[in-house]
């Protein structure tokens, strides 16, 4: 279940990535370094200092759901533009999330 989570949230990150860097037009290949970089940055960072190796490096389901989040992110632009709102909020729970299972 909290595996599940774990991806699921780290495919909301990567589509919040993505549509944060909608306004400077990047192209496919910015927005997906955007989108790795906002799903995987604080989990990486988080690992690095409790001196543990980061899982999303040797779980490929990691990379997957960034591609699946970024994808979607971008093949519907309107619809993230005009959810906002709620990748606002997405952002929050997933952070809280994240919080409880890396303190598990």
């Amino acid at each position: 279940m909290i595996y599940a989570l774990e991806l699921l949230g780290v495919a909301a990150f990567a589509a919040s990535g993505v549509a944060a860097s909608r306004a400077k037009r990047p192209d496919l290949v910015g927005a997906f370094i955007l989108a790795f970089a906002t799903a995987l940055g604080g989990g990486v960072l988080r690992d690095a200092i409790l001196g543990v190796p980061a899982q999303s490096f040797r779980d490929f389901h990691y990379f997957v759901a960034i591609v699946a989040g970024a994808l979607v992110a971008l093949s519907v632009p309107r619809i993230v533009q005009r959810l906002g709102a709620l990748l606002r909020v997405a952002d929050a729970i997933g952070l809280g999330l994240f919080n409880a299972a890396g303190m598990l």
